[in-house]
């Protein structure tokens, strides 16, 4: 009986050792996961990504990682790899019966159609994530789902649900949401108010966002230095600064502010990191046609017609070697209303 005694001492042996890997290699998982939350906070996807797809090798049945990782791609703009992951994800987690991680990948399913254009299907997604969100009384979640589908009602022109959407988001977020999350709302909020020629509530908004704590920070960061998600604080001020610049009504007009600010936007995603050349390219493009509306609002037509010539030689050569789709009458146009001393108006 004695080699039955060596026989289960190897079986233990061997079971302590498969336990101990199994272990390690949650820990690497989990490392993997949490170092690619930190990257996707930052702003630096492609960093993000790569540690999401060393999770997923190391558990290929991690839902989680699967849904971020299909957000990283969605961010760089793979919207087939984006839906492949959510789609693994999905799965995973209707197996699991984890219902609340299920309403979280869906809301992202709804942006990924929205950005296809399937409109249908992005209501429908958007509806089911605020369903199975107020079900299971998730904060987190129901907010996420709102802001989605304030999203797709602003698609739609539906400005009055987009807005009741993000009223009821921005209660919750107040108590559980980050910063990030009020931002997004804000913007949104912004932008419905704009569409609708209510310039002062728009205005009010965004600058709510310019005060957040994260914005402000980034905003005093040399531009080299700033990292890629601020590319968010460069939409604001583009933002701010084009209401400023050309708002139909004359109350919420501020032509130097709108330079100052353009101009910092400006410097910042000129100078700073960007992942992808294009993106900077494009950006630069939008942000000079907001300067040059704002010297125009100034009364200095001069710098107003160099800059949106600059702006609009941009854009031909960026037609000419990448597709740029910006109709160029846009820019044409405005440059014409300079020339004649005339500022642009929304």
């Amino acid at each position: 009986m004695r080699w039955l005694r060596w026989l289960l001492i190897i079986a233990v042996v061997v079971f302590v050792i498969v336990s101990r890997s199994g272990e390690r290699r949650r820990a690497r998982t989990f490392e993997a996961y949490n170092q690619g939350m930190e990257r996707e906070a930052a702003g630096e996807y492609e960093q993000a990504k790569a540690q999401f797809e060393e999770a997923v090798r190391l558990d290929p049945d991690f839902a989680e990682a699967w849904t971020f990782l299909g957000a990283m791609h969605f961010e760089l703009d793979d919207l087939q790899s984006a839906r492949n992951c959510y789609d693994k994800a999905e799965k995973l987690f209707i197996e699991v019966g984890n219902d609340t991680g299920l309403a979280w990948l869906l809301a992202l399913k709804s942006r990924l159609s929205l950005e296809l254009g399937q409109i249908d299907e992005a209501l429908l997604f958007a509806r089911q994530a605020l369903d199975i969100s107020r079900e299971y009384d998730d904060p987190r979640g129901t907010s996420h789902a709102l802001s989605v589908l304030a999203d797709v009602h602003i698609e739609l022109e539906q400005y009055d649900e987009a807005l009741a959407c993000c009223t009821e988001a921005l209660e919750l977020d107040r108590q559980y949401g980050t910063e990030r999350d009020l931002c997004a709302l804000f913007f949104a909020i912004g932008r419905i108010h704009q569409v609708r020629g209510e310039y002062a509530d728009a205005l009010d908004a965004l600058d709510q966002i310019l005060e957040m704590d994260s914005i402000s920070a980034s905003r005093e960061m040399r531009p080299e230095d700033v990292p890629a998600k601020r590319y968010e604080t460069c939409v604001v001020l583009n933002s701010v600064a084009w209401l400023l610049a050309t708002a139909a009504d004359e109350s919420v007009r501020d032509g130097e502010r709108a330079v100052r600010l353009a101009t910092e936007a400006v410097e910042m995603i000129e100078r700073g990191p960007a992942e992808k050349d294009r993106v900077r390219k494009e950006w630069a493009i939008n942000l000079r046609d907001t300067l040059a509306a704002a010297y125009a609002e100034t009364g200095d037509f001069e710098k107003a017609v160099a800059t949106q010539a600059e702006v609009l030689a941009a854009v031909k050569e960026l037609q000419s070697a990448q597709g740029f789709d910006m109709p160029v009458s846009e820019y044409e146009e405005r440059l014409e209303l300079y020339k004649n001393n005339r500022p642009y108006r929304e």
